[in-house]
């Protein structure tokens, strides 16, 4: 016999309280904390397509963390000084730390997409003794290496599509590094609108389906769906410039948890040749493993669901 678990918690930090959904078809099952893509995106509204589309609550109770000025955690009071890395990280710990007591004697896996993969990488360096294990998903690896890849491949695509708005962009904003949330945001509109996110969905499809798992989230008000919009912006301002020079080799050099990356081969916002140079040089006492979706792009969980839910669970074994 199973018991749901649908409650939201909110766990205080510095500053401000973190919201965390903590879903799952039976509380006996180990626990899989969530991070997000971004800078800037929540994860709550995902809940859904992960928990439930891709079937994961069977497997795990699910608790899916919207950081500091993301989603529901968005305050418009919140200091400034701390949109940091080191507090999303400490800040991961915190949460960690709630989801040990919450639910003892159970395993406790950590999974983040895009940036959110790296800085659970960096959780799970520094708090090895919460976790039996770290999956990071089109983790940024060499942002700089990232940028100029994802240029490069919206002027390719761009000359073979005779795109002229996308050259006229792209001359705009000049080279990398693009650290204005306007510059950043035409890179990743147009890399988006090449398939470089997601295999054939363009920048419209992908905007209203993020959209709509906003706008249709039971655990936000309306006022925190509009907010959860305005914060993306406001998160990538404070937190481009910090990200500019990001290495994950320089933070997570070795690792003593389980690790996988999931890497789509057809990402052109994290190419797949760094995460593989990557865990090539990762230390690491325990396992490490690069698992390579060949049809995907940045979101393998979207481009293929079912090799994606089976490689998640392959961490259980």
């Amino acid at each position: 016999m199973t018991d749901m678990i649908n409650t939201l918690y909110s766990i205080p930090a510095e500053g401000i309280s973190l919201p965390v959904l903590i879903r799952g078809e039976n509380p006996a099952n180990p626990v899989l904390l969530v991070l997000p893509a971004g800078p800037g995106f929540p994860v709550i509204p995902e809940a859904r397509y992960l928990g439930c589309t891709l079937g994961l609550e069977k497997y795990f109770t699910m608790a899916y963390l919207d950081p500091r000025g993301c989603g529901k955690s968005y305050s418009a009071s919140m200091d400034p000084g701390l949109y940091s890395i080191e507090q999303y990280i400490g800040d991961t710990g915190k949460v960690m730390q709630f989801l040990q007591q919450k639910f003892p004697n159970r395993k406790l896996f950590l999974m983040g997409f895009s940036i959110g993969g790296s800085f659970a990488m960096i959780a799970a360096r520094m708090y090895p003794d919460l976790l039996n294990g770290v999956i990071a998903v089109g983790p940024d690896i060499d942002m700089a290496a990232a940028e100029e890849h994802a240029y490069t491949f919206i002027l390719q695509q761009a000359e073979a599509e005779q795109n002229r708005k996308a050259l006229q962009d792209m001359k705009r904003i000049g080279m990398p590094p693009h650290i204005s949330v306007s510059a950043f945001q035409t890179r990743v509109r147009w890399v988006t609108e090449f398939g470089g996110i997601q295999r054939g969905q363009n920048f419209r499809q992908v905007l209203i389906r993020t959209l709509k798992s906003i706008f249709t989230c039971s655990s936000y008000s309306l006022t925190e769906k509009i907010a959860a919009l305005r914060a993306i912006g406001i998160t990538q301002k404070y937190m481009l410039p910090v990200l500019q020079n990001f290495r994950l080799k320089e933070y997570v050099p070795d690792i003593s948890v389980p690790v996988r990356i999931l890497q789509g081969k057809l990402d052109a916002a994290a190419p797949y040749t760094e995460a593989e140079k990557y865990i090539a040089g990762l230390h690491t006492s325990g396992t490490k493993r690069i698992i390579l979706f060949e049809n995907s792009a940045h979101n393998p969980h979207y481009d293929e669901p079912e090799k994606f839910r089976n490689a998640v669970l392959s961490c259980l074994q």
